[in-house]
């Protein structure tokens, strides 16, 4: 059928009543939000119904978006389409995590996280919270039926020690969550968590040996393309790698007996390389990718080049801050309204937390509020803190984590320090191309082994250079856990190979543009005829397919085949059965199909 030229795309209509009625509840959400007041039924009714009177007289805005429609573009891919939802969105009608229905006697809960970077937990006072009216309890790492050391999230990380849901007896970075405070109201949690007083004390490790120190490459600040760069040694075997021998830092303690020396926190790269202070990546494979003798291209080039430089790391800004609702139910089950981007990530780690059968633990998720990443593996941290207390209370919990305090929680991607070595013959072109990656990886693993994994498959990317290698490594920090962040270790594969070539071709003084042309793959010559041909046959297909279109050559096809059919039945039916004893059935076939069937057959 005729399509039109060009589509309009409108929002449904909509009284002004009731565009106030959600615009009032959105304002009203979000400044209970930011206060910590309670929202009632009443208090609602009112502020909608004096939204409603004071825009009562207004017109609701409306408008219009008129784009080309391609008829002959495949439908429905290439027509405009508007976004699923969007008119909810923009109308503040959607629902989102925190929106979720209030049950009676429900309770708020907010976050007590460390000060300190690395320390020893020496006293936790909760009984200061309780002084703030509205503070019905607290929320420990006791209170975990699985145990404080509860390995929660072994299925979605096997690298390095397991996160724990609260610290228990040492913090390893500042803003790791301790505890809850759960209070009646959100302003009352909040208030009670900032009197919660917490003691620390130092973290001991052994004294140094100076003979057994394992030398890593340096990661000094320079940028260079015709620079040495200092030799790299393998990973540490022992454990997931990281030692004390530089002077203490993350997951070190001091022998029995030995009081040992005060570690120190490493906040950096720097400092986490000069403490040795790795996670041991010796069992994954995913770390590191190789093609050709790099050593042997390395030694024949005419020229070697050697440079390095550093990538930032990007963070998250979604839209709904990490939100985690959770409602004990009858029989023991637990059903959660999480803010995540798996329910599946959640609901087997709370199982676990709880001590249940998956089957008994229900997350639903009806938007996310914004992710890329962020809400992928560091949503279940909320979700299992609220599940907790609401197997602790018998009741409702509710926690929608303060911005500031999920950013000292939660980092981004992934900084890292990029050491290259590259290899160029007499023409100028590059031959050998070795690169190493080190990266300033957060207190616990997280989902940093994404990044690791992704890393190395496309550092090459459209690039055919004959011995080719990269290798990456993770230091261990006293820092927040590091996410994934839209396109893990793709993007920065992108960066890091298009900022090697880049410098390359600056340094032999050639082009950017055609230097990358000279290193892209091609297609060998002996293909070259066989692709034409192919080319030529996939030409030759597209216009048998807009001849068959045109002439309706499958309908038909369609009627011809039916014909057929039948007329083969209506010869079968007339055949003659020759003798029964002969064990051989003949029949003579008529030239027509009968005109019993098909009247007008015979002319």
């Amino acid at each position: 059928q005729d399509q039109p030229a060009a589509q309009s795309l409108q929002p449904p209509s909509s009284s002004p009543s009731a565009a106030a009625a959600a615009a009032a509840g959105v304002v009203l959400s979000d400044t209970c939000r930011s206060s910590g007041c309670t929202v009632t039924p009443a208090l609602l009714a009112d502020l909608k119904s004096a939204a409603v009177e004071a825009l009562s007289s207004r017109s609701v805005p409306r408008g219009t978006q008129d784009l080309p429609l391609d008829v002959s573009a495949a439908p429905p891919l290439y027509w405009p389409t508007a976004k699923d939802g969007s008119h909810l969105q923009v109308t503040g009608e959607a629902e989102y995590a925190d929106d979720a229905a209030i049950t009676a006697g429900a309770l708020y809960a907010a976050y007590v996280t460390s000060k300190q970077p690395h320390a020893k937990l020496l006293e936790i006072d909760w009984s200061l919270a309780s002084s703030v009216e509205g503070v019905v309890g607290y929320v420990t790492p006791d209170d975990i039926p699985a145990g404080p050391n509860s390995d929660f999230t072994r299925s979605l990380w096997s690298v390095g020690p397991p996160e724990p849901l609260f610290a228990h007896d040492t913090v390893e970075y500042v803003g790791q969550p301790l505890g809850l405070v759960v209070a009646t109201t959100l302003s009352a949690a909040r208030a009670g968590a900032a009197r919660v007083g917490v003691n620390y004390g130092p973290v001991f490790v052994q004294r140094r040996d100076s003979s057994s120190g394992a030398s890593r490459k340096s990661v000094s600040d320079h940028e260079a393309t015709d620079r040495a760069v200092a030799a790299s040694a393998k990973c540490p075997a022992d454990g997931w790698g990281a030692e004390s021998r530089g002077g203490g830092g993350v997951g070190a303690t001091a022998a029995v007996g030995d009081a040992g020396e005060e570690a120190k926190a490493i906040t950096s790269l720097t400092a986490a390389v000069a403490a040795n202070s790795w996670y041991d990546l010796s069992k994954f494979p995913s770390s590191r990718a190789s093609k050709g003798d790099v050593s042997a291209a390395l030694s024949s080039s005419t020229r070697v080049l050697q440079g390095q430089f550093k990538i930032g790391s990007q963070r998250h800004f979604y839209m709904e801050p990490q939100t985690a609702i959770a409602t004990p139910e009858e029989g023991g089950r637990m059903s959660l309204i999480s803010s995540c981007q798996g329910t599946d990530q959640v609901m087997h780690p709370v199982a676990r937390l709880l001590k249940m059968r998956h089957n008994q633990v229900h997350v639903s998720c009806k938007r996310v509020g914004g992710g890329f990443g962020g809400k992928a593996d560091r949503a279940v941290y909320p979700a299992g803190a609220v599940a907790v207390a609401a197997h602790k209370f018998r009741r409702q919990v509710r926690l929608v984590v303060d911005s500031t305090v999920d950013a000292n929680m939660n980092a981004g991607r992934c900084p890292m320090t990029v050491d290259w070595t590259a290899g160029l013959d007499n023409q100028g072109q590059m031959q050998a191309l070795s690169i190493d990656i080190t990266l300033a990886a957060g207190a616990f693993i997280g989902t940093t082994t994404v990044e690791i994994s992704h890393l190395p498959p496309g550092m090459d990317s459209v690039y055919n250079i004959p011995a080719f290698q990269v290798t990456v490594q993770a230091a261990r920090c006293n820092l927040p856990p590091r996410t994934t962040v839209r396109g893990p270790g793709k993007v920065s594969a992108a960066v890091i190979i298009e900022q090697i070539v880049q410098q390359v071709a600056a340094a032999v003084g050639q082009s950017p543009e055609r230097f990358r042309e000279s290193l892209m793959i091609k297609i060998p010559e002996q293909h070259l005829a066989a692709a034409a041909a192919a080319e030529a046959k996939a030409q030759v297909t597209v216009l048998t397919r807009q001849v068959d279109a045109v002439c309706g050559s499958q309908s038909r096809e369609s009627v011809a085949n039916g014909f057929s059919k039948q007329a083969q039945l209506q010869q079968l039916c007339q055949a003659d059965p020759g003798p029964a004893r002969s064990g051989r059935h003949t029949s003579t076939l008529p030239q027509v199909p009968h005109p019993k069937y098909y009247p007008g057959a015979s002319q």
